[in-house]
């Protein structure tokens, strides 16, 4: 079943924006847990707050090493392979970039908002993901 007019959360004093909760899980320690993503269509992958990496049981920097573009600039990223899960809609394999000092996990393009059709309201404050 597709995600359909998913309302926008408000954290803090920030305005409401387009999150998802999302299972997240290590296909080798099987460690997982809940998430609240921004759905970002402006990051080319998904992209995580390098603290996560040990939360599911990932030694962040035996991941593979990658330097990426980011709105502060160029930024040090480790890869680690995961799962997002999700129930209503299927899992998708992926591979995260760990950052250091980020502070919000996104759900980006190529690893995850490719596979589906995403529509957003923003008068309305709700999103729909429909896999293709």
């Amino acid at each position: 079943m597709p995600v359909r007019n998913h309302p926008f959360t408000q954290i803090g004093l920030a305005p409401p924006r387009p999150f998802l909760s999302v299972n997240m899980s290590n296909p080798y320690s099987g460690e997982s847990f809940m998430v609240l993503g921004l759905i970002d269509t402006g990051a080319d992958e998904c992209t995580f707050p390098a603290d996560y990496a040990e939360l599911f049981g990932h030694n962040l920097t035996k991941g593979r090493k990658n330097r990426i573009m980011g709105v502060g600039g160029e930024v040090e990223a480790y890869l680690h392979k995961m799962v997002i899960e999700m129930p209503d809609v299927g899992n998708v394999e992926t591979v995260l970039d760990f950052i250091p000092r980020l502070k919000t996990p996104l759900l980006g393009v190529n690893s995850f908002l490719q596979y589906f059709e995403l529509t957003i309201d923003y008068p309305k404050q709700v999103f729909s993901l429909i896999r293709k």
